[in-house]
């Protein structure tokens, strides 16, 4: 998960496959009406949530929902991102748990917590 807590401006280039992953329609859409208000981007790896249908594309959402509860910003504000096996459904007890312990972990100041030298 990436927060800010302030409004972003975010471009994306997307696939031009008629197949298109839940999450890439989701970005999609909400790119389109909401570029300059992104305030996080949430994601996960082992499964890609493509051709998954309805429920696939209900589960990108409630990602979205997810973090945005945890982050005190509107779901509309929130990018999904998924990348691993295609055509299983997320894990959605488990997702959840991921987004709650992210959402816990992130900095306040994160440039505080870096190494004053690299």
């Amino acid at each position: 998960m990436l927060a800010s807590d302030e409004d972003c401006s975010l471009a994306a280039v997307f696939t031009t496959s008629q197949v298109k992953a839940a999450p890439v329609l989701l970005d999609m859409e909400r790119l389109a009406y909401h570029a300059t208000e992104i305030r996080a981007v949430v994601g996960n790896a082992g499964n890609a949530n493509a051709c998954t249908g309805e429920t696939g594309l209900a589960n990108a959402y409630r990602m979205a929902e997810l973090a945005a509860e945890a982050l005190g910003c509107y779901p509309e504000q929130v990018l999904a991102l998924s990348t691993g096996v295609i055509g299983v459904q997320l894990p959605m007890g488990k997702v959840a748990f991921g987004i709650e312990q992210a959402a816990r972990a992130l900095a306040t100041d994160a440039w505080a917590t870096l190494p004053t030298r690299l």
